[in-house]
């Protein structure tokens, strides 16, 4: 996946330390765009994050992340590297794999779906999950039905 950094956040999810992947490239041009310059599929500083060096960094932060989430751009548009990577982290433990994505929760191939945990959909109105008036929608899994929760109902929900 090409992506233009991997770092660790603590204000994507609540409550949550996440590993967070910033996907490049990106075909919504949303108005208020969080990373404007993540758009660019070919971003001059992104680079190819391999399954080797997403195990490693896996196990590095082992015990010290509740999951990982994929930002960016978005990461949709790099369905095959999506899927493979997310299909890593089972390997590693009950960690949460979440999607923040542009695109709306029935515009998300099944196939992303089957290996997430949480979607965050919705274009970017520069607003936060914990504003009222945020444009984005939290998702978590349940089994196989996608439910729709608050920001603060989500501090109560583990990953089934």
């Amino acid at each position: 996946m090409k992506v233009a950094s991997v770092d660790v956040g603590f204000i994507e999810l609540p409550e949550q330390i996440m590993l967070n992947i910033y996907a490049v490239g990106c075909k919504k041009n949303c108005k208020d765009c969080h990373n404007p310059d993540l758009r660019n599929f070919n971003y001059k500083k992104s680079y190819e994050l391999t399954d080797e060096v997403f195990e490693t960094k896996l196990k590095l932060c082992s015990g010290l992340i509740d999951g990982v989430c994929w930002l960016g751009g978005d990461a949709v548009y790099q369905e095959d590297r999506l899927i493979n990577l997310s299909n890593l982290i089972k390997k590693h433990g009950n960690l949460v794999n979440c999607l923040f994505t542009g695109l709306k929760l029935q515009e998300v191939s099944n196939n992303i779906k089957e290996v997430m945990d949480v979607i965050v959909d919705g274009e970017w109105n520069g607003k936060k999950l914990d504003e009222k008036d945020t444009s984005q929608t939290i998702w978590v899994k349940s089994k196989d039905n996608w439910m729709k929760t608050t920001y603060e109902e989500f501090k109560t929900v583990k990953k089934a």
